[in-house]
């Protein structure tokens, strides 16, 4: 047989299946019932695998914090990190290197010291050392960009929930083995975060009082580096803030921001921050539905995406046509569909989805595809529940 009659036939087959993926009922698996396949202590924290899903519990000081975890992912933190230490090892003297280094000491002026000290730990834990700790702690600030989306609605009940996606190119190496983290840090807050191993952030996390933060591309050149990494802005913020109003609070505080859009919601509410440098707005929920993708709306730097818009867009009518009938199911059919799991897009992947209640503080994370190309929105999706994560550490200990 042909080859290229192969290929269109495997890719026929392939088509059809995600097609029935979309419509079949989504799979959910129960972590309060899982077998824990691994368990891995270190002093007050500890490392367990939930129906494969990795699990990290953490406590104390936060330099304890920080070298729990070094110790409890060393392995993890090298691979998700491999080319990000060659470049930092063999690079170093480079004139590119050279600006950015430059730029990376200039915004760790801004780092909050108890951040400081948690990466301090962190290097000292993992052996990796604090200089190559910073720098992938600065990766998102400086240099990476990833593509996502987010949207809220409210139940029949009027409850919040938010469904996040995480794109990455199929040769990106970060966003493909993230740790889920359990913090329990001597000040404020308790909180769940999803995240590469290595990173001190809040990039997509809820934390015990309902409050639900993501970060999420905006596509505008940072040009003001007086700011806080947004690595650590976003911890700050799990950690601090109780309500939306909190993170709004906590933005004024700021000299400049990084270039991000931030997804926020609690039990009743949401609401997007667009930020970059001197500018600052902020979207309310109006009605029953919020969404985003990856440009800003009301910045007078915006830049907006063709394919952004379309998603948007398409998102905007889904939901304004699912109003009165949305919940989690829809919810995943709608982020099951070729237009927003980037199915169709071109050296692109929908690595990780997400689902985050802040009324119960469930959250519903996808198994990562095996495939290179499949979206993680197919998969099955375990539940967690954060009340019960923290009991599981209370219990351990």
């Amino acid at each position: 047989m042909d080859l290229k009659l192969i290929k269109l036939i495997g890719l026929i087959l392939t088509t059809l299946l995600v097609l029935c993926s979309c419509v079949s009922k989504t799979a959910i698996l129960e972590t309060t019932t899982a077998q824990n396949s691994e368990f891995i202590k270190f002093g007050k924290s500890k490392k367990i695998v939930k129906n494969g899903i990795t699990v990290v519990y953490l406590s104390g000081s936060p330099y304890e914090i920080g070298f729990a975890h070094g110790k409890l992912c060393k392995e993890e933190i090298q691979q998700a990190h491999e080319y990000h230490f060659w470049l930092y090892d063999n690079q170093k003297s480079s004139e590119y290197m050279q600006g950015w280094m430059k730029t990376a000491k200039e915004v760790e002026k801004h780092i909050p010291e108890e951040y400081i000290e948690e990466m301090r730990g962190l290097g000292d834990g993992s052996g990796i050392g604090y200089d190559k700790i910073l720098f992938i702690n600065l990766l998102t600030t400086v240099a990476r960009k990833d593509g996502c989306f987010a949207f809220a609605y409210k139940d029949k009940n009027s409850n919040i929930h938010v469904v996040r996606q995480i794109d990455i190119g199929f040769k990106q190496e970060l966003w493909k083995k993230m740790i889920l983290f359990i913090v329990k840090p001597q000040n404020g807050n308790m909180f769940a975060a999803f995240l590469n191993p290595g990173w001190i952030d809040g990039e997509t996390g809820m934390n015990d009082k309902g409050l639900y933060i993501s970060q999420n591309a905006i596509h505008i050149r940072q040009s003001k580096w007086n700011i806080m990494p947004i690595t650590h802005l976003t911890r700050y913020m799990l950690q601090y803030a109780d309500t939306i109003n909190d993170v709004d609070k906590i933005l004024g505080e700021q000299e400049a921001f990084p270039v991000k859009l931030l997804f926020v919601a609690s039990k009743q509410r949401a609401a997007v921050f667009e930020i970059a440098n001197d500018e600052k707005a902020r979207i309310d929920m109006e009605n029953s539905f919020l969404a985003l993708s990856n440009h800003a709306r009301l910045l007078p730097s915006r830049k907006v995406l063709k394919n952004s818009q379309k998603r948007l867009n398409y998102a905007h009518g889904y939901l304004k046509k699912n109003t009165d009938s949305m919940d989690i199911e829809k919810a995943l059919q709608l982020v099951k569909s070729s237009r927003i799991s980037s199915f169709w897009r071109n050296g692109a992947q929908n690595r990780q989805s997400f689902v985050f209640s802040p009324g119960t503080l469930d959250f519903f994370i996808a198994l990562p595809p095996k495939s290179k190309t499949a979206p993680a929105s197919h998969s099955p999706y375990v539940k967690f529940n954060l009340i019960h994560e923290l009991n599981t550490f209370n219990n351990t200990n």
